[in-house]
């Protein structure tokens, strides 16, 4: 009988612990923090939902342990009024700071809580942790004051933010696409950097290897420092024990040399990003620095002024400079060649290149170019001349760290023009007594044989002959044009004209036309009879007897005192005149026809 009261005892312990351990199995705890920054002063919110009834009796024991990371204060606490909104009772909080525990044990004065109550601790007095990352916050144990049960609930885990560095700014020495660029970084630690921490520097994405960075100085920190690389982060790690912990809010400012660049032109990139760390890589602090308004560019060749007008046959013609906006790279020197074999040949380049050094490159060097007389027409009445200046790095830029190099336009001002030269643009002939000529030439050497047709205006007038044609080797070789005035009933004096038609495969002469006006002479009286001097006949010994005739009658027969020139001795003899003549204005009358007849007929004489 004793023997089965006892093992009924034993049953109902038995199964009022196993009761305990279940429904505490049950319970679920959430956290929330009002500040997560490294180092800052947390207001943790824990939220207790109980589980099956009964759970938590009025002498329970709550044990909330944070992690090692968090420093808990002496006066942290748990806010009373908070708790009380879903606990009755009362109780006490303890604070063991050297657990990083904070114990809330009820008296028993209160009732069991029900199921599913959700109970609110707010924490005070709790310092996150130093270093960034995501981190455990720690238990909650929970036991009657018995220690009849007891169980453990895992806190969630939380992410530490990094603290903030201050006034972080960033300074670039070029913005120029594949060149060596010196980086100063200045920043004020919101907190202490150890002994044994580091400093890092991630560039944008585009800067994958840096194998070259120096250090070039550092102030604000004491000690020695290792640089080291990988990708686009550089790591400034001060040596164990060779200085002393920073301290809070200090001002840090560093150097760095041997960055390259990348090879590309646009925007840098968002942003660069700056961060401390401990000895084990944790973050403490971090910044972004704004580098969006940083564009990269390629070092360019500079020029002037990328138009230059200059007129043709001006030995002063136009001038232009050139310079780098940049050194050569390496300081190398680079040779700037001036135009190609197409602008040379039409243009004058005076120097033909330019040599830039590191001492020079900045100093502008004067590009001299003439346009010679080339008498060929360029360009057209509606589109005018154009010759571009190309100017190519032929050394010094093998990292093709110079952007694509600008043309120069020169405009030439065209003396040449496609026109017909004439010598004479207006003639005087006598018909049937006196002939006249012209010359007739190009302005400008056309591309193909230029044809000209000479069509006179009028019936009465000839030319001799009536066409000529200028190749591409002749066009600027005079060639004479005869005109001559046939007889015609008219006594009055006339003016004609004739007509020159271009024709050629060059459209600049094609369909062209120039005219001139030669004057025909008549002799009349008002009986409009013509007077005419004709040669009556030749002597022996080389003279020409003159007769003025009116109609069919002989008027006057005279010999004149006429030179002619002897074609085969080349001299001159005189001839005498076998008749005078009566009236001194009919002399000078038949001494001036009979000098344009001569002219004429003789070519090579003279009146005496």
């Amino acid at each position: 009988m004793r023997l089965g009261r006892y093992l009924l005892y034993l049953i109902l312990l038995i199964l009022a612990g196993y009761h305990s351990i279940v429904h505490a199995a049950d319970a679920t705890v959430s956290s929330s923090w009002r500040n997560s920054t490294v180092g800052a002063a947390a207001v943790l919110d824990l939220v207790l939902t109980t589980g099956d009834d009964p759970l938590l009796p009025a002498d329970a024991l709550l044990e909330i342990r944070v992690g090692s990371q968090f420093t808990v204060a002496s006066d942290a606490s748990v806010d009373d009024a908070v708790l009380r909104e879903t606990l009755d009772g009362t109780w006490s909080v303890t604070v063991d700071t050297n657990a990083n525990k904070l114990t809330v044990q009820r008296s028993g004065t209160g009732t069991e809580v029900t199921s599913g109550t959700q109970l609110r601790f707010k924490l005070t007095g709790i310092t996150n942790p130093t270093r960034a990352g995501r981190v455990s916050v720690g238990t909650m144990e929970i036991s009657d004051s018995g220690a009849q049960f007891t169980r453990t609930l895992q806190l969630p885990m939380m992410e530490i933010e990094p603290g903030t560095i201050w006034n972080a700014q960033l300074a670039l020495s070029n913005l120029l696409s594949g060149r060596s660029v010196s980086v100063m970084a200045h920043m004020t630690l919101s907190h202490v950097v150890p002994n044994d921490g580091a400093i890092a520097v991630y560039l944008p994405y585009m800067y994958g290897s840096l194998p070259g960075v120096t250090l070039s100085s550092i102030a604000g920190l004491n000690g020695d420092f290792t640089i080291s690389t990988k990708n686009n982060a550089i790591w400034i790690k001060r040596d164990l024990g060779s200085g002393t912990d920073s301290a809070e809010m200090q001002d840090v400012a560093i150097v760095l040399k041997g960055i390259i660049h990348p090879l590309l032109e646009g925007p840098l990139g968002p942003s660069v990003l700056l961060q401390t760390l401990d000895s084990a890589n944790r973050i403490i602090d971090q910044a972004y620095v704004d580098t969006s308004d940083n564009v990269l560019a390629k070092a360019r060749v500079v020029f002037s002024s990328l138009s230059l007008p200059v007129t043709e046959g001006d030995a002063t013609g136009g001038h232009y400079t050139v310079s780098l906006s940049a050194p050569p790279y390496g300081n190398t020197a680079l040779t700037l060649a001036v135009g190609d074999s197409t602008s040379r040949e039409k243009l004058t380049l005076d120097p033909e290149s330019v040599i830039f050094s590191a001492s020079n490159w900045s100093t502008p060097t004067k590009i001299t170019v003439t346009a010679s007389n080339d008498y060929v027409v360029s360009g057209s009445s509606t589109e005018e001349s154009i010759v571009r200046i190309g100017h190519t790095i032929v050394t010094g830029d093998s990292g093709n760290s110079f952007a694509m190099i600008d043309e120069v336009n020169v405009h030439i001002s065209e003396n040449d023009f496609p026109a017909v030269h004439l010598s004479e643009r207006f003639l005087a002939v006598v018909e049937g007594l006196r002939n006249d000529s012209y010359q007739i030439s190009l302005l400008s050497q056309p591309s193909n044989d230029v044809v000209i047709q000479m069509t006179p205006q009028d019936l009465f007038i000839e030319t001799f002959p009536d066409q000529v044609v200028f190749t591409t080797n002749s066009w600027n070789t005079p060639k004479i044009i005869n005109v001559v005035a046939s007889l015609t009933a008219s006594t009055a004096r006339a003016t004609s004209g004739i007509f020159h038609q271009l024709s050629s495969a060059d459209a600049n002469y094609n369909g062209k036309s120039d005219r001139v006006f030669p004057r025909t002479k008549f002799w009349y009286t008002t009986s409009r009879l013509r007077w005419n001097l004709v040669w009556s006949h030749v002597e022996q010994d080389g003279s020409r007897s003159l007769t003025l005739q009116r109609g069919s009658h002989s008027v006057l027969d005279v010999h004149l005192d006429i030179s002619v020139r002897d074609p085969v001795r080349h001299q001159w003899r005189a001839l005498k005149a076998r008749r005078l003549v009566w009236n001194l204005h009919m002399t000078l009358v038949l001494v001036r026809l009979a000098r344009l007849e001569c002219m004429r007929t003789l070519k090579d004489c003279r009146i005496v």
